[in-house]
């Protein structure tokens, strides 16, 4: 992976981006190209609607959608071509998926990423993007599964038209060898409402990175986190909500649990834009660590170009209370079952 692009660097932690972060073993081990050709899995979910992926690749045969939504293939563009990670996608991933939601769909769509490549590791490179129609509503949950040490950068764009509405779960539950990257772009439009709930609980390293930008007035968006972490795991998780025009709403709110070595890293940026009078963002980072040696970076940043805004921010890094898990061990409780309670 070094090797590509021709002339092109990736990202270190000379980078504020990747300060916690070091990509380097990662981009230098050998992963094949998952071939997913052959693959037609019977996909089980709670859910009646589901779109099926693997290996990155859309399988229309184990998929059902629902009336009023449509899908087609669209050749790949450069979304950040300044970005090493982005540049693989637009390189392995020659069609986007595109979702296109006409109409209020009722029933949630279960968006399925498996990672498949008979035990050996593994690369792929998923790329979807889903367009809310005028006053159209899809709630969708998205998951990343896999069982072999795999590499995945995926990329998923959401554009939302007016009084269009969703809520969303990402889900990375990848297998504890792998590296998962994930970048989610949401651009909302006047009258929108979007709500997202972000989950990392797999990988041996992990990387989600939300964009939000507010483009119409009177648009709501809450951005919910947790990351639960254990052994070396590693989690970073960097937000970038942009109010680029007035009288919008937005609340982020990230949680963490860290034990063992763990380590987790917050990075929450608000811009409020010059003409984004009226805005309001509450942004706030709570943290738990259950080890003496795990630990957490947490960074909230606001940028405020308008004067009459309302924004808060925060951030908060504790420790197990040792006299709340005595008072419960007194009442014939054991430790372990003490600190999860």
């Amino acid at each position: 992976i070094m090797n590509f692009p021709v002339g092109h660097i990736f990202p270190t932690r000379k980078d504020e981006n990747l300060k916690y972060t070091s990509l380097k073993p990662w981009l230098e081990k050998s992963f094949i190209l998952s071939d997913s050709k052959a693959l037609n899995p019977a996909v089980e979910s709670a859910f009646a609607f589901k779109a099926v992926f693997v290996n990155g690749d859309f399988k229309k045969e184990s998929s059902t959608l629902p009336e009023g939504v449509s899908v087609e293939f669209v050749e790949t563009s450069v979304a950040h071509p300044q970005d090493s990670l982005v540049l693989l996608n637009t390189r392995f991933t020659k069609n986007t998926t595109v979702f296109k939601v006409l109409s209020k769909i009722s029933q949630p769509l279960h968006m399925f990423f498996l990672t498949s490549a008979g035990g050996q590791p593994s690369m792929n490179f998923p790329q979807v993007r889903i367009e809310l129609k005028e006053d159209s509503h899809l709630d969708f949950l998205v998951q990343h599964e896999g069982k072999d040490e795999s590499f995945v950068s995926a990329w998923l764009e959401v554009k939302m038209a007016m009084g269009s509405r969703s809520e969303c779960v990402i889900l990375q539950n990848q297998n504890q060898k792998s590296f998962q990257y994930e970048r989610v772009h949401f651009e909302l439009q006047k009258l929108t409402q979007l709500r997202i709930l972000s989950m990392a609980l797999g990988a041996q390293l992990s990387r989600s990175e939300v964009q939000i930008d507010i483009k119409g007035s009177d648009a709501r968006a809450e951005l919910l986190g947790v990351y639960a972490l254990t052994g070396t795991q590693q989690s970073d998780h960097y937000t970038s909500i942009r109010h680029l025009v007035g009288g919008s709403q937005t609340v982020q709110i990230y949680k963490g649990l860290l034990d063992g070595k763990s380590k987790g890293v917050f990075n929450g940026r608000v811009v409020i834009a010059a003409d984004a009078q009226k805005a309001q963002s509450e942004q706030l980072n709570k943290n738990l660590l259950l080890s003496s040696e795990a630990e957490v970076n947490s960074k909230p940043e606001l940028e405020i170009y308008a004067d009459d805004v309302k924004a808060t921010h925060g951030s908060t890094i504790g420790q197990i209370q040792q006299e709340e898990v005595f008072y419960l061990q007194t009442r014939g409780i054991n430790k372990e079952k003490a600190i999860q309670l």
